[in-house]
């Protein structure tokens, strides 16, 4: 029998193969590995090649796992998992400057308003460290490498982390000068907007906490945009499309807070990094860092 490892076999292409298997799509797959599609999907057909099987059964709605690639797919998990454990290892032992790169991925709201905004001093101190900031809305795999370290605005749960609590998220209800004036303010913020127009997040964030208390003071039909980002919805609040709920601190100061309040959710939020890397120097001066930037931002938001 032709053994895989006879013809030059790739450890990358098993996360060809989990990516797609998670994602249903070389699309999907492509976007969360940063390679091509045409990459993904010669890496899957060299990965088949090599073990004399399809893995997948292709359909017009996307890729499903054939029955007997669902037993492999385990496999493949369990020896990604020991080669980024190794990769870990090998790393903690090396006798390292505080230099090369480091992978940040958090919120796009974090991202754009507090971590970006603060590296200019970081760099002062470390300029041989290269962060690499990662916007992105799903939950990364610390233990595989997506990332270094986390910024979460939800409680890890994986085993094997670093976790610390390094600020809570506080909201408000915001609107501009442009839309107070065409709309008028609301008579009770804290419980009804029916005669108000909103700008909120898409149907992927309804439950999150403060996207759903905002939606139980209005309804669908006053929902006159909804986005994807926090971005998205200062700029349109900005430009009086519509109120909107925005993380205090992190917003315009041409935006008037219409309601700020015990009763509007709060989120905690994480700096979390895999345990194996908190000996890293370079990993370990960006988490103590931004530690020190996330317990800034929360002291200030406390006054608030």
């Amino acid at each position: 029998m032709k053994s895989p490892f006879d013809t030059g076999f790739d450890w990358n292409d098993l996360r060809v193969f989990v990516a797609i298997a998670s994602t249903g799509s070389y699309t999907k797959a492509a976007r969360k590995l940063g390679m091509s599609i045409a990459t993904v999907s010669r890496r899957l057909e060299r990965l088949e090649d090599n073990l004399g099987r399809k893995l997948f059964r292709r359909h017009s709605s996307g890729l499903t796992l054939t029955p007997e690639s669902e037993e492999l797919l385990e496999y493949a998990r369990s020896v990604l998992d020991r080669v980024f454990a190794f990769a870990r290892a090998a790393e903690q032992r090396e006798e390292e400057l505080l230099e090369g790169k480091v992978t940040v991925t958090t919120i796009e709201s974090l991202a754009t308003k507090v971590v970006a905004p603060s590296l200019a001093t970081f760099r002062s101190l470390y300029p041989q460290i290269q962060i690499i900031l990662r916007s992105e809305m799903h939950t990364v795999n610390l233990a595989r490498r997506s990332a270094d370290i986390a910024l979460r605005v939800v409680r890890p749960k994986e085993s094997r982390v670093v976790a610390q609590k390094v600020a809570r998220l506080k909201f408000g209800l915001f609107a501009s000068p442009v839309y107070l004036e065409r709309m008028g303010r609301p008579d009770d913020p804290l419980h009804d907007l029916s005669r108000h127009e909103v700008v909120t997040y898409d149907e992927r964030f309804d439950t999150v906490p403060e996207v759903a208390w905002l939606h139980t003071r209005t309804s669908a039909d006053n929902m006159v945009l909804r986005v994807t980002t926090a971005a998205a919805i200062s700029a349109a609040v900005e430009a009086g499309v519509g109120i909107g709920v925005l993380p205090l601190g992190m917003v315009s100061s041409k935006l008037e807070c219409l309601y700020q309040g015990e009763a509007l959710p709060e989120r905690d939020v994480w700096l979390v990094m895999h345990e194996d890397l908190q000996r890293v120097p370079r990993v370990r001066a960006v988490f103590d860092y931004l530690r020190e930037v996330l317990y800034d931002i929360g002291a200030k938001q406390a006054g608030s």
